[in-house]
């Protein structure tokens, strides 16, 4: 019994600070054509683990005259990958989203630490050193959000604005497929639909050239590079290479349940600029 428990705890410590990442394979398909988007459970360039239908509670696709709520069901898994099977309409910007249903984790303090510091949680990790808690584990409730922009054909229409409400988002105020190498691309960070200021964004690339020994398993792009939103939670991001692009965040606060130290909520948006 002491095995199983130390097994599960070691399973969940593996998998609890990995970022959700939709994909796909070119962010350039045909309109009326058969494409695919996919999950990548890790890193941009790694995926260790497959999502099991019962986390998504959310799944939306928009485009020119589309919308869809696919089922889940039809989803199929290779490896470490899930992926979803689709047809496009007409030419068009596209946005899918996927949201996860929460779970919660607990994790010792000296992970729980470094999970901080990993992924960026600067604000929390300051407020554990202010207040002394370093040393005091931490049960936390944890939930995913997850976008992609891709597109069809030459048309470029306005859906990869669109809002999907939920508990954080990236929403790029201009089209990334009317973007061009050193191009300012910029992004507003939602709350629930509503700005969230002053909080810590990151973003990287895969140029290609980042797969085999180059990325550390568990490890976030060499070229990740942080922002804080200003004021109306707006940041900027240098088109500086071709590739494909991700903007991350992780927004996490103190709960005010007893049952729990904190509430997170991941978001994510990938794109591709060529």
């Amino acid at each position: 019994m002491i095995k199983k428990l130390f097994v599960l705890l070691l399973f969940f410590t593996l998998f609890s600070s990995h970022d959700l990442f939709l994909k796909l394979r070119s962010y350039h398909v045909k309109p009326d054509s058969d494409a695919e988007v996919f999950l990548y459970n890790g890193t941009f360039s790694e995926s260790e683990n497959v999502i099991t239908r019962d986390r998504i509670r959310d799944f939306q696709m928009y485009g020119p005259n589309y919308y869809s709520r696919p089922d889940t069901s039809n989803w199929y898994d290779k490896g470490n990958v899930s992926y979803f099977k689709f047809k496009t309409g007409n030419s068009g910007t596209y946005l899918a989203g996927i949201s996860t249903r929460p779970r919660r984790i607990e994790l010792p303090a000296n992970e729980f630490n470094e999970y901080l510091e990993h992924d960026g949680v600067r604000d929390i990790l300051e407020a554990r050193k202010k207040a002394n808690q370093l040393g005091k584990s931490a049960v936390e409730q944890y939930a995913k959000h997850v976008k992609a922009v891709f597109q069809a054909g030459k048309m470029k229409t306005g859906h990869f604005q669109k809002i999907m409400g939920y508990p954080v988002e990236f929403v790029p105020l201009e089209n990334p497929y009317t973007q061009k190498l050193n191009d300012y691309l910029e992004f507003q960070l939602l709350k629930h639909s509503k700005p969230l200021p002053g909080h810590w964004v990151y973003a990287g690339y895969d140029d290609g050239h980042s797969h085999g020994g180059e990325v550390e398993s568990g490890a976030h792009n060499h070229n990740e590079q942080a922002f804080k939103t200003d004021s109306e939670g707006k940041f900027k991001v240098k088109i500086s290479q071709y590739g494909k692009w991700y903007v991350r965040t992780i927004h996490m606060v103190p709960s005010a349940n007893k049952e729990l130290d904190y509430v997170s909520n991941w978001g994510t948006l990938t794109f591709e600029v060529r």
